[in-house]
C-alpha cells in the first residue's frame, strides 16, 4: 500500500487467487472432515453469538 509502483499487480492477483483457494480448501475440508459431534457444538455457538451481541 505505501509502494504501489513496488508490487506489480499480477503478484497482488496471484496473492489473492492463492487466499481464495486456500480459504475455499480449509472451508471444504472443515465442512467434509469434521465428525459430526464438532459439526452439532459448532452450529449452537454460531448461533447464540449474535444472540449474545
Amino acid at each position: 500500500m505505501d509502494h504501489p509502483k513496488n508490487p506489480p499487480p499480477a503478484s497482488h492477483t496471484h496473492h489473492a487467487l492463492g487466499a481464495s483457494a486456500l480459504v475455499r480448501k480449509s472451508h471444504s475440508s472443515e465442512a467434509t472432515g469434521m465428525p459430526s459431534d464438532t459439526i452439532n457444538l459448532s452450529a449452537p455457538l454460531l448461533i447464540n453469538q449474535p444472540l449474545i451481541q
